[in-house]
């Protein structure tokens, strides 16, 4: 049976490259979609350069004939553009259901051209490709068929991973004779002490849990199982408090070589952005293994503005997005120099001004992921704050430029997620978290709502308010 696939908006703006990749099916995009690309290609974000990207892979298209007509593809398929006038629907209301409610509103117009498209072809199996989920509550009532855009779109399966797992073992014996040996046990030693066998991944932590209740904590790699050598080394003065943020910092230390990628999700209050700023400072202010410190975040909404329409520099126009960032880098200069004034001559005044201070000093650059396409970053020490907000395209732009020695940390909840593009399932933290499983260069951590570490008050207030 002939298969009709008819795309949404959204569908172009997450994957510019979703028009070829229905393989011998063929494509139709309604007209209003290609109005809707139009007034998104010259914005300066994300979404401008994917219009634009779309627009780009169309006249390749249209190089071999007319899109109004229909374009037969290498492999089968023809992608055509469909225009379906108000005037028309009007003239034939009963067949487009309550799509005709309102006809100012663009997605109705969407989905009365998938309706046209069925009705011009009733012997094949026509289907409106969207992730808004309205659209498709609209389209049940016609009905019309659905689906989601699945390439590069997980699974409830490809979220269970969390990067640790807990391992009851069956006596008191020790895994190690000693925690400095580097050469680590092997895994068939653990599993002999453990009550039961588990499939482990590279690089996945664990809680080893004696019949006393005792906790030691390991990683398993290349079929040895390891202790943690880094996480007891206070960087910047911080301790963990809970195994979660004891595997956090074990991954943030390693050296770039060992892990270049880390991917830290869990709900606010964790200490995931406290500690990876510890990390950083650690490792860049004290050791100099990093030139400098890059954080940034995703060019989301904020306050109702977009961050390009927001007046001043870079800088300024990030700083309303990067404060929780300055709170923590206040935080953690009141831990490291343990008074609310300084004095020290290569430190400034007032622990207020210690971000500022390690901008001015070049230690620290804040800056917009929309002026990192391209680059190549060497001896950075990067994090990429609310990383559940970013594209896959956007996050492969980041992971392939780490350049020598530079380790590139994504922290984020999948939970809290703001572009009305992306959902648990395709977003670029859960995405690259879930292909990096396995990796013998990546390190994943998913800490729980239970290893929040903000005060009673917010606890209570979170659980309450759910």
């Amino acid at each position: 049976m002939q298969k009709i696939y008819v795309l949404d908006t959204n569908v172009l703006l997450c994957d510019p490259a979703s028009i070829l990749s229905f393989a011998d099916r063929d494509v139709v995009i309604p007209m209003t979609v290609i109005e809707e690309l139009d007034k998104k290609k010259n914005e300066a974000g994300e979404l401008g350069y994917h219009a634009r990207k779309v627009f780009r892979v169309l006249s390749d298209i249209r190089k071999k004939g007319s899109l109004w007509k229909g374009v037969e593809m290498e492999q089968g398929g023809k992608v055509s553009v469909k225009y379906l006038s108000v005037q028309d629907i009007l003239a034939h209301a009963s067949d487009f259901g309550p799509c005709v409610s309102d006809l100012s509103k663009n997605d109705n117009l969407i989905l009365c051209t998938a309706i046209q498209v069925k009705l011009e072809n009733p012997l094949a199996e026509v289907a409106l490709v969207t992730n808004d989920v309205g659209m498709q509550v609209v389209a049940d009532m016609i009905p019309l068929k659905t689906e989601y855009y699945r390439k590069n779109r997980l699974k409830d399966k490809d979220l269970v991973y969390t990067g640790r797992t807990k391992i009851w073992l069956k006596s008191e014996e020790k895994l190690w004779q000693s925690t400095i040996l580097d050469d680590g046990a092997p895994v068939e030693k653990l599993f002999s002490l453990a009550q039961e066998e588990v499939a482990l991944e590279e690089n996945q932590f664990l809680e080893l849990i004696s019949p006393s209740g005792e906790v030691t904590l390991a990683r398993y790699f290349e079929g040895r199982i390891y202790p943690l050598y880094q996480a007891d080394k206070k960087p910047f003065g911080v301790n963990y408090r809970n195994c979660g943020q004891a595997f956090v910092m074990e991954s943030l230390l390693m050296d770039a070589e060992s892990a270049p990628f880390v991917f830290v999700k869990s709900p606010a209050g964790t200490g995931k952005t406290f500690l990876a700023l510890a990390c950083a400072l650690e490792q860049t202010v004290d050791l100099n293994v990093y030139r400098n410190i890059l954080y940034t975040r995703c060019n989301v909404r904020f306050d109702s503005e977009e961050l390009g329409a927001l007046p001043g520099t870079e800088l300024e126009k990030m700083s309303p997005l990067v404060r929780p960032a300055m709170d923590n880098l206040e935080h953690l200069a009141e831990l490291r120099f343990h008074r609310s004034f300084l004095t020290d001559n290569d430190v400034p005044e007032r622990i207020s001004e210690y971000g500022q201070y390690l901008i001015d000093k070049d230690i620290l650059r804040i800056e917009s992921m929309s002026f990192m396409r391209g680059r190549s970053l060497d001896n950075v020490f990067i994090i990429i704050d609310e990383a559940q907000n970013c594209s896959i395209s956007q996050i492969r732009g980041i992971l392939t430029r780490a350049g020598s020695n530079t380790k590139i940390v994504l922290l984020g909840d999948p939970d809290q997620i703001d572009s009305r593009y992306l959902d648990k399932y395709n977003n670029g933290l859960c995405f690259a978290a879930e292909r990096f499983r396995g990796s013998k260069l990546a390190m994943q951590v998913t800490l729980s709502e239970e290893e929040c570490v903000r005060s009673a008050a917010t606890k209570e207030a979170a659980e309450r308010l759910k």
